[in-house]
């Protein structure tokens, strides 16, 4: 499965499911030929578990930059900022599971009171 991605300035590139557990977790791995940031590798793991108050969400992603003096730029400006983008893609998330009605498959893998882990 791929799908194409714009930012909000327009750019575009596109992204491919690399993993499928129904109700659990999927992955992706960018395409970076267009992708608008100086990355050679990007990957990202979306994963949901039961937890006693709710669910657990995890999101995991790993990078590589490009070696020129604009990636290390980009990792140096982007690494204090990470947890901010993170929190702001869980809480989109978490207002998407909340409003949108639940069937009983995925009923374990809304994130009523969720917590996000980061892991760089």
């Amino acid at each position: 499965m791929r799908r194409r991605c714009t930012s909000s300035s327009g750019q575009q590139w596109q992204e491919t499911c690399t993993l499928w557990d129904e109700g659990r977790r999927f992955a992706v791995e960018v395409d970076t030929a267009a992708y608008p940031y100086p990355i050679t590798v990007m990957r990202g793991l979306w994963q949901i578990d039961p937890h006693p108050h709710g669910s657990t969400v995890t999101m995991r992603f790993a990078l590589q930059v490009r070696p020129t003096i604009h990636g290390g730029l980009f990792i140096i400006v982007m690494r204090p900022r990470f947890g901010r983008t993170l929190a702001r893609i869980f809480e989109g998330w978490r207002r998407e599971a909340l409003t949108t009605p639940a069937t009983v498959e995925d009923a374990t893998s809304r994130a009523h009171s969720s917590s996000a882990r980061q892991q760089r």
